[in-house]
This record gives C-alpha cells, sequence and structure tokens, in this order.
C-alpha cells in the first residue's frame, strides 16, 4: 500500500519533533551534570580567633577551659553564574590534609592554629586561618586582698571573709566587674540565704578606691572556695573583654573576730 505525500509528510514531522525531543533532554541532562559540578568554592567563618573560656564548674585549686565551636560556611558558584550553599555536603580537611570532625554545621576546636579547606566534587576552597586561645586570664588590672575573716558571735557556725578589691590602672570608662559564687560551697553574699552573684562598678573617679566584697558561709566549716569573677565589660577597649583570674580563698588559720559594726547594728 503506497503512501500518500501528505502522510510522508506527516511521518517526517514526527521523526524531526522526537529527535528534537531527544536531543533536548540529552542537553538537559548534560547541563544538570555540569551544573552539579561547582566552578569555586568560597569557606568563610565570622571571626578567626577564638578564646577559650573557663569552665564555671572547675574544681577547686584547677581552671577547665571550655572548647569552642566555630562557625562556618561553604559557598559553591557554578558556571552558569549562580551560588548556592553547600556546608552540609563538603568534607573539611586541615592543612595536612586530614578531615575534620562535622558538627552542626562547624567545628568544635581546642588551643592551637588551624588551616581549614573544604572540598566537594572534586574543587577545593580557599583555606582560612583560625587561632584558639585560652581566655585571657590577668590580674594585671585587678589588687585583692583579703580583710578579715571572723566568726558570726550568734551563730559561730557561720564564718564571713572580707574582700577588698580597687583597679591598679585608670579605666577610660566605667568597668563592671561581676563575681559568682558555687552554691555547692555553701557561700553566699551576705544580706540573703541565696545570693550567689554580686556586681562592682568601678569608675575614673573611684578606680584606685578599695570596694569591699563580704562572703559568708551558710554551714558549718569555710573550706576553700573559688569566687568566680566574670569578664570585664566596659566600654574602655583595655578592660573590655579581659578575666581577671578568679579569687581563691584557701582554709587558713586565721584571727577570728567580732563582726563589724555595722552588721552588728543590722
Amino acid at each position: 500500500m503506497k503512501q500518500t505525500s501528505l502522510e510522508i509528510l506527516r511521518n517526517i514531522v514526527k521523526t524531526v519533533l522526537l529527535l528534537s525531543t531527544i536531543l533536548s533532554t540529552n542537553l538537559q541532562a548534560s547541563s544538570s551534570t555540569t551544573d552539579s559540578t561547582p566552578s569555586i568554592l568560597t569557606l568563610t567563618s565570622p571571626k578567626t580567633h577564638y578564646n577559650m573560656k573557663k569552665d564555671p564548674l572547675s574544681p577547686k585549686g584547677k581552671t577547665i577551659y571550655e572548647p569552642v565551636y566555630v562557625p562556618l560556611k561553604v559557598m559553591a558558584t557554578y558556571s552558569d553564574g549562580h551560588s548556592e550553599e553547600v556546608t552540609d555536603r563538603v568534607t573539611l580537611r586541615n592543612s595536612k590534609g586530614r578531615r575534620f570532625r562535622f558538627n552542626g554545621g562547624g567545628l568544635i576546636l581546642r588551643v592551637s592554629e588551624y588551616i581549614v579547606s573544604a572540598s566537594l566534587a572534586g574543587v577545593t576552597s580557599n583555606s582560612i586561618k583560625i587561632k584558639v586561645e585560652k581566655e585571657d586570664l590577668t590580674s594585671k588590672y585587678l589588687d585583692v586582698e583579703m580583710k578579715n575573716y571572723y566568726q558570726n558571735i550568734l551563730m559561730p557556725y557561720r564564718k564571713t571573709v572580707s574582700i577588698h578589691m580597687r583597679l591598679t590602672k585608670k579605666p577610660k570608662a566605667e568597668v563592671a566587674l561581676t563575681l559568682k559564687l558555687k552554691e555547692k560551697d555553701n557561700m553566699v553574699f551576705p544580706y540573703s540565704s541565696t545570693r550567689l552573684t554580686q556586681t562592682l562598678h568601678f569608675t575614673p573617679e573611684n578606680w584606685d578606691t578599695y570596694q569591699n566584697v563580704d562572703i559568708s558561709s551558710r554551714t558549718k566549716g569555710a573550706d576553700d572556695m573559688r569566687v568566680v569573677t566574670e569578664p570585664f565589660e566596659s566600654q574602655d577597649a583595655d578592660y573590655d573583654g579581659k578575666n581577671p583570674e578568679d579569687i581563691v580563698l584557701k582554709k587558713t588559720k586565721v584571727q577570728l573576730i567580732e563582726p563589724p559594726i555595722e552588721q552588728r547594728r543590722g
């Protein structure tokens, strides 16, 4: 049976359309394969210098530092110009090629210097240098003296230590210093049975005047204890963020005296 010219033409059109569809599908697949491989990887971190802070639950006589969490972000740029975040798909390595263990989009690091780079589908990112140090614990800005260690006449099992503090350098702005006690030490700041925090304020006018801090025991026996010092807070960059060393009060043989007159009146 012979085909008419119209039928032949229709078959030719169908064949051309089929070939066109196949070609288009192959091109899309090829483009998809190409786009899955980034042209550039860019690794960034909010900052590259971190300080390990002291653990407030450090045992007596020791200072334990908490590891730091370093967030990272990796952006991939493709040949067609579009970009996307691929942080959760990359492999992170140090300068020696060893893999880092990713933890929720970042790294948990301790004191050291790290060179970090990311890789994905054979493409390697830029390297960034991350430095982790112990928190700057310094006593050079804070002068501390332990004055009196006395028993309460009415409650002999209660003991109180009086600490005097002042700055050693005139600040350009007010400096706040927060002190914290550990509940397990059974010590409190006076005039409250549960007060575990006290903040001192030093100004350019009173910076060299001692400020008094009393600490009282709530139970028999005042063993060695640690007064945790928080970092200074100030608009003065020389002070802000600096963290004085914790004040360790050791159990020693001390002179027991009567409470100050103002306390006996209270």
